[in-house]
């Protein structure tokens, strides 16, 4: 159910979110039903199995405002029922507490934590190099993390440090995995033009993924403009060094939100960088992702969607890596207030390497879900 998951948040049906809105309180509750129907559950070309998947959903979002500081206590928690394959049943859960303390009209401080558990299969995103064959994963994530926040555009500066701990927990039956990190990272901000800054990025993690262990250092220049209004686009590129591997790369983060016209929104982002492995036998390795989704609004009632992705992952090796090329259409359907139906297709071609089996994937996904928000 896991591109179930990233699809639907995508149309952004789900009321939990990363960041709550802080200018007033809110109480909201929702639930869905959702179906989806895979012609290869496992993502596998030797163990290719069809299943379907219904998903009960319950979520909540409630942020509280007083006198110079905002709480938020996101959650959800979802189960999920798989026809004929009683091992892929599961309970998800996603908790994620925020305080933010205002400071001043320009700083503030937000602190955030998060207790995640889902299940996953070998070759989705985040285990894409994890191999465990026709068995499920189950992952667990620890966070927390705090941000101080100086000047807000349109200021002439802006200042954002970062302290986060990240911990993970990866395992089935016949394999586990434990990984974390420590990291500090910091983003400079300066004012070149009307809607146009300059930008400074730096970043230094301790990483650990069983016994294996090593520190990342990285920095990047780029910039923030609006290419007139109808724009926001995001670039930094820099490299980074993995010391205990002695290893040196690139990096990139690009993003652009084009709105088009008041109907239609076009997304772009792509970004490399050298991110904790999902492979225990390896510590770091690099990930590249190239994504474009768009929509377009027929009236208030009906809106399409449209997304394209290629996600590839390397390893240590030549020989050790992911590549997934995946495409979604949606439709997005508000039946009565508070009502919402939304449908996708999704066909994905994924290779990977290490397999007792070819390395050519082939997976399509069908899904519907009705949603109620009160």
């Amino acid at each position: 159910m896991k591109s179930l998951r990233i699809w639907l948040l995508m149309m952004s049906s789900s009321i939990v979110h990363a960041d709550s809105v802080w200018d007033k309180d809110i109480s909201s509750l929702a639930t869905s039903l959702a179906l989806e129907q895979s012609n290869n559950i496992y993502n596998s070309s030797a163990h290719r199995i069809a299943a379907s998947a219904y998903t009960l959903t319950i979520a909540n979002n409630s942020t509280l405002l007083f006198e110079g500081y905002g709480l938020a206590l996101p959650f959800s928690i979802s189960h999920a029922t798989y026809s004929n394959i009683d091992t892929l049943d599961n309970t998800a859960y996603q908790l994620r507490p925020q305080l933010q303390l205002f400071l001043s009209p320009d700083a503030t401080v937000k602190l955030n934590a998060g207790l995640t558990k889902e299940q996953l299969i070998s070759g989705d995103s985040g285990v894409e190099l994890f191999k465990s064959g026709p068995q499920p994963l189950s992952k667990k994530q620890q966070r927390l993390d705090a941000t101080l926040q100086i000047g807000k555009a349109p200021e002439n500066r802006f200042f954002s440090i970062n302290i986060r701990y990240l911990k993970n927990n990866i395992n089935n039956d016949h394999s586990s995995s434990s990984n974390d990190s420590r990291q500090i990272s910091s983003r400079y901000g300066y004012k070149i033009s009307e809607d146009s800054y300059l930008q400074l990025s730096g970043r230094y993690a301790s990483q650990r993924i069983n016994q294996l262990s090593s520190q990342l250092v990285e920095g990047g220049l780029g910039f923030i403009t609006g290419l007139g209004g109808s724009n926001k686009l995001n670039v930094i590129v820099g490299g980074y060094k993995q010391i205990a591997q002695d290893k040196t790369g690139l990096f990139w983060t690009i993003s652009d939100r084009w709105k088009i016209s008041d109907l239609t929104t076009l997304n772009f982002s792509t970004s490399q960088r050298s991110v904790l492995s999902t492979d225990f036998r390896h510590v770091s390795q690099v990930t590249t992702t190239y994504q474009l989704d768009g929509s377009y609004q027929l009236n208030q009632h009906h809106e399409f969607l449209l997304a394209l992705n290629n996600r590839q992952s390397k390893g240590v090796g030549a020989n050790h890596y992911s590549k997934k090329q995946n495409l979604s259409i949606g439709w997005n359907w508000r039946v009565f207030e508070g009502i919402q139906l939304h449908s996708y297709i999704s066909v994905a071609q994924q290779q990977r390497s290490n397999l007792l089996e070819s390395p050519d994937i082939n997976q399509r996904r069908v899904g519907l879900k009705v949603a109620y928000q009160w």
